[in-house]
């Protein structure tokens, strides 16, 4: 039964990622950046209801 409860839990998540809106494509007169500079950096993220646990990332500019 845990398992079972599990799986749907988890089909939801995944129900709610298929419903979310498409992201916007970039408008017509965007302006494409010639530097980018920053980091993103996620270390051992774990959220109170967690989809990855102990999750590490790091995003380069």
């Amino acid at each position: 039964m845990n398992v079972l409860q599990s799986g749907v839990a988890s089909a939801e998540r995944v129900f709610e990622v298929l419903d979310a809106p498409e992201q916007e494509p970039d408008l017509a007169d965007a302006v494409e950046l010639d530097r980018v500079r920053g980091r993103v950096a996620f270390k051992n993220y774990a959220p109170d209801k967690p989809l990855i646990i102990d999750l590490s990332l790091v995003v380069e500019p």
